[in-house]
């Protein structure tokens, strides 16, 4: 009999900005949130149909400059007609759902939530957050790159346009299955007690070249899209036979 997965609702975020080239402001300090996309993951973590996208109009710096404008592609009149910070996270709240457990491209996004949104309003700071490029890195024991490299590395394409928070949000949600998330991946748990090891144990295994895959390693086989269709077919043959 299979494991189930941890009961979930996993949620990946990701944030667009107020920003300006280095000599300008905003500076980094005074960056205000100017969109908010999200994707639900589903059982098996994998990017679902049920999305969040909005903008937000901001106070401090209200006109865009031309460098934000240029690399978000947002224009000056969807953030002039968008609601504050304040409407949007009532309703992002609601859409959030109960005990989220959200998921990011690295720091940035978790940090200014909690920045920028007042706790009395929904406090960002009581939220599990997991930090998906260093699980995807950690996993492969490789230093922490651009999303743009492990999309590419794990043979992925980037959805939408970049740097739109919607768009970046269900590209890094691609990767949630392919980053060692064993306490809520049904497949590593099925993993885990068929080798009968745990997931700790299972990476130095998952990392070594194996001469019957050409050298290899089982990571390389398994952790991609192709390969984890081909062992969930696997262990659906095994638990259909027992």
């Amino acid at each position: 009999m299979m494991t189930q997965a941890h009961s979930q609702n996993l949620i990946v975020i990701d944030l667009e900005a107020t920003c300006a080239e280095s000599d300008q402001s905003p500076s980094s300090s005074e960056m205000e949130i100017i969109e908010i996309g999200a994707v639900r993951l589903d059982a098996n973590l994998e990017p679902s149909d049920d999305t969040f996208e909005a903008f937000v109009r901001p106070v401090n710096f209200p006109k865009l400059t031309d460098f934000c404008k240029s690399l978000t592609h947002i224009e000056q009149t969807q953030v002039d007609e968008a609601n504050t910070l304040s409407d949007v996270v009532v309703e992002f709240s609601h859409w959030l759902g109960e005990s989220p457990v959200l998921l990011g491209w690295g720091m940035w996004d978790h940090e200014q939530l909690i920045r920028e949104v007042p706790s009395s309003l929904f406090d960002f700071r009581t939220v599990e957050y997991i930090n998906l490029k260093r699980e995807f890195y950690r996993l492969r024991k490789m230093r922490e790159g651009s999303l743009k490299a492990a999309i590419d590395r794990a043979g992925l394409s980037f959805i939408g346009t970049p740097h739109r928070a919607l768009s970046d949000a269900i590209t890094t949600a691609q990767l949630a299955p392919l980053s060692g998330l064993a306490e809520y991946d049904p497949l590593w748990q099925q993993l885990c007690e068929w080798s009968g090891r745990s997931a700790l144990q299972l990476r130095p295994w998952l990392r070594a070249p194996h001469p019957k895959l050409g050298g290899k390693t089982p990571m390389h086989v398994i952790l991609n899209p192709e390969g984890r269709v081909k062992l969930k077919a696997l262990f659906e043959a095994i638990d259909g036979i027992f």
